[in-house]
């Protein structure tokens, strides 16, 4: 599930990945319910964040937040960090 406000721009790396794997996935982007998550003691937020995207596994209950975060782990998981030697993959850390 990717948790993102109702718009473009952080939650699009989240989502072009999954569509370019070919992966479905639910999308949660109502203003009133991801304010609602954020007004969770942290404790209580499938993961503590201060602002959107997440992305839950809803079989596993894995909640991410934070975009590089994100997009290292998806990337790994739809077998995108394959293609990128050390070097490449060390300047991502960078960024």
């Amino acid at each position: 599930e990717v948790i993102y406000w109702p718009g473009t721009f952080r939650g699009n790396f989240v989502r072009v990945l999954f569509e370019h794997a070919g992966v479905a996935y639910d999308e949660t982007s109502e203003f009133e319910r991801i304010l609602a998550m954020k007004a969770l003691p942290p404790h209580e937020q499938p993961i503590p964040f201060i602002g959107p995207p997440l992305v839950r596994n809803k079989n596993t209950g894995l909640a991410l937040s934070q975009t590089p975060a994100i997009v290292m782990y998806l990337g790994k998981q739809l077998g995108y960090d394959d293609a990128l030697d050390d070097e490449t993959a060390a300047l991502a850390l960078k960024i």
